[in-house]
């Protein structure tokens, strides 16, 4: 599998999370299901003018947060990106 772009955005309660490719925005739910215990992500959602899909991840506390981002940044699938470009 190719590295694809991820960005993460806090907010209050939750994470938005921004995945290039639907594909992969899937597998990196599966992923993060698995080492994350992510399992009530709000559905993937895909914008019509471009290839980008979004959910969103319950991060209640900062500690959430910053669990989710190392989660990311230790896949070497994920390009964890500080904004989108």
């Amino acid at each position: 599998m190719n590295a694809f772009d991820v960005w993460v955005r806090p907010l209050g309660k939750s994470c938005r999370v921004r995945v290039s490719g639907t594909t992969n925005a899937e597998w990196l739910l599966k992923r993060l299901g698995e080492s994350f215990a992510v399992d009530n992500a709000d559905p993937c959602r895909e914008k019509q003018e471009s290839d980008i899909c979004t959910f969103e991840v319950p991060c209640k506390l900062p500690r959430s947060r910053n669990r989710l981002e190392k989660a990311l940044a230790s896949m070497p699938e994920v390009r964890l990106r500080m904004r989108p470009e």
